[in-house]
């Protein structure tokens, strides 16, 4: 808040409901029975049934954030730039950046840019509260590029702080906006930053504010029964987490032997897609099935890529991939397959081996620009 007086937040709300900036999700059928033993998108979050929505988990409300200091407006337009700068450079959002002396993450820098952009609409140009803010649970995306009206945008913002001020955590995403049903945490930043960044020269805010998004394809991650549950679901969402600084919507579909196939037959899954396999051995079966018609078929324009972690039998360079002791599925007579590595890329699937914790700063990238593609 600035040290001039400014509009209170009721005063400048909408008057509207909670759910308004984080809008229900629908959670198909199949998706509320997988809820019950493994992580999904939504699930825990306030869901509708197509008709009306009940909240499934209700987060408690905060009483105040915890300050972290106290900076100017040209300190928020110069972070700001700094941000604008970084995401257009390397396409995501940096983990952090200093601003006053401090060094914070995009969800404190989400709190202050929408305060400032507020903070210059009334003209004020008073300081602005550091305050420390919790990462968004689980971010969602489907704007379109196009320009953001001034009204909205500061509409916005307004909900952006609300909902801060009350959850002590940034927004997964604002909903109902003129680009589309869910604008993501990462366009939300993306948003203010170009907006104070353009400040800086006019002492202005714009008529509207263009906004540019990357087409990528939504992502969706199955995992074979590597580990145990929860280790396979960590390892899901440590992806899913990843993706989402490089504005990536990435889903825990689940985990199971025919997930990588269940997928694939559900409707509700985009043709646009990326599918990420992850898969705790290297069987020729599988990786020979990804050739024949009806795989291909059943696949349609998705784009199916392999992870297989470091228990994996490597098949960079092998010669003969023996057919898995456990392959009850294939004929007698497929014995293995020959240069399985070839035969992948041969069909149009890239793929990734030797992942363990430690290399998950290098994966999350190659599948960011996999989903780019």
């Amino acid at each position: 808040m600035s040290s001039t007086t400014r509009r209170t937040k009721a005063e400048r709300s909408t008057g509207r409901p909670q759910w308004y900036l984080e809008a229900p999700v629908h959670v198909s059928r199949w998706a509320t029975a997988l809820c019950a033993t493994v992580i999904l998108a939504g699930c825990g979050a306030d869901a509708d049934d197509a008709t009306n929505w009940q909240p499934q988990e209700q987060e408690p409300e905060v009483t105040s954030l915890p300050l972290l200091g106290t900076c100017t407006l040209v300190d928020v337009q110069s972070a700001a730039s700094q941000v604008k700068s970084s995401y257009e450079l390397h396409k995501k959002l940096p983990d952090s950046l200093q601003m006053c002396s401090k060094k914070i993450g995009m969800p404190t820098f989400l709190e202050a840019s929408v305060s400032a952009v507020l903070e210059i609409n009334q003209g004020s140009k008073g300081s602005i509260q550091l305050k420390s803010v919790g990462a968004a649970t689980a971010p969602q995306d489907d704007i379109k590029a196009g320009n953001v009206p001034k009204a909205e945008y500061l509409d916005i913002a307004s909900r952006v702080e609300t909902f801060i001020g009350s959850k002590g955590r940034a927004p997964n995403y604002a909903s109902q906006t003129s680009l589309g049903s869910q604008m993501g945490f990462t366009n939300l930043v993306y948003l203010y930053s170009l907006i104070l960044d353009g400040s800086r020269s006019t002492g202005k805010l714009p008529a509207s504010q263009s906004l540019a998004v990357r087409s990528v394809r939504a992502v969706y991650v199955v995992s074979d029964n590597i580990n145990n549950v929860t280790k396979d679901n960590a390892r899901i969402n440590t992806i899913i987490n990843g993706l989402s600084k490089f504005g990536i919507a990435a889903h825990n579909y689940g985990i199971g032997p025919n997930t990588h196939l269940t997928v694939l037959s559900n409707k509700n899954v985009p043709q646009h897609a990326l599918i990420v396999e992850i898969a705790g051995g290297a069987d020729a079966g599988v990786i020979y099935e990804k050739g024949s018609r009806w795989y291909k078929n059943l696949l349609g324009e998705r784009r199916d890529f392999l992870v297989f972690t470091n228990g994996a039998t490597k098949i960079t360079g092998l010669a003969w991939l023996p057919r898995a002791h456990d392959d009850n599925y294939d004929p007698a007579s497929f014995t293995g397959l020959a240069h399985p590595d070839q035969f992948l890329l041969s069909h149009g699937y890239d793929y990734f081996e030797g992942l363990t914790d430690d290399k998950m700063d290098q994966l999350i990238p190659i599948l960011a620009d996999q989903a780019a593609r």
